[in-house]
């Protein structure tokens, strides 16, 4: 697996060529303001890196009384998604 770094400004105006050039282990991170803000990340390996054992922890941290609201509307607002990528 490799990561590669991109400006934001630069993967607008070279986007077809940056995403091809990426193979199924690639990261690719965009930066704005010189600082990591989104990821390009294939969806193979995604689905690998939530696997089932992630999964339960973060249902489990969701029955958790100890969190916050904020993070408990996080979880249950992304557990769909969660859980329709490790069906695939």
């Amino acid at each position: 697996m490799s990561t590669k770094t991109i400006k934001a400004s630069e993967l607008r105006n070279h986007f077809g060529k940056e995403l091809q050039s990426l193979t199924k282990d690639d990261i690719l991170i965009i930066t704005k303001r010189g600082k990591g803000d989104k990821a390009v990340i294939d969806l193979e390996l995604l689905k690998k890196l939530i696997d089932e054992d992630r999964r339960q922890q973060v249902e489990q941290a969701s029955d958790n009384s100890e969190l916050d609201e904020w993070t408990r509307a996080f979880i249950e607002q992304y557990r769909p998604a969660l859980e329709n990528l490790a069906e695939r």
